[in-house]
């Protein structure tokens, strides 16, 4: 059934449910994204991230949404995942911060499932490389390389004052 009323012959999607509940309606241009440019990510679903995160978009947006259809992280990213020329290096998570790595005016950063921004759109690239057996997230900003987690827990000490970031003055460490 099409609700469109432009002339747009694009194909829309949305998501019911086993019992034909609609989770998601029928207006979003992609659901989910593609595993393949992200081999070496441990993802092994085209459509669930962090085994409840769905990738939506819209408008040629991005976003997430849960399980149950309620929008999680905005749909303002213009694409989801840093992708390179090694494929091995391409990345869509940072597990450790449990972060999504996300596009916006031409700049990578990470927002957390909840949709807390971890780290601005301010790098030009974001990817993996692999150190002695263990994964390291690294970003470039201003031709400089940084480590993503220790960035961003560095961003995360000096904003103290910041409200957005901390509640309550307290830390919340894993």
């Amino acid at each position: 059934e099409s609700t469109k009323t432009t002339a747009s012959t694009k194909t829309k999607y949305g998501i019911v449910n086993k019992s034909g509940d609609t989770i998601l309606p029928i207006e979003y241009d992609k659901i989910g994204f593609d595993i393949s440019k992200f081999t070496d990510n441990s993802l092994n679903n085209d459509f669930i991230i962090y085994g409840r995160y769905i990738p939506v978009k819209k408008d040629d947006l991005w976003g997430f949404i849960n399980l149950t259809g309620k929008v999680v992280i905005k749909l303002e990213y213009s694409d989801i995942g840093y992708t390179g020329t090694n494929s091995n290096s391409n990345v869509l998570i940072v597990p450790e911060l449990e972060g999504i790595v996300v596009k916006k005016d031409g700049k990578y950063g990470v927002v957390s499932t909840s949709g807390k921004v971890l780290l601005k759109n301010i790098a030009s690239r974001i990817y993996k490389e692999s150190s002695n057996g263990k994964d390291v997230y690294t970003m470039v900003l201003n031709d400089k390389k940084y480590n993503v987690i220790d960035y961003v827990k560095e961003q995360s000490k000096n904003s103290t004052n910041d409200t957005t970031n901390i509640t309550n003055g307290t830390n919340i460490t894993n």
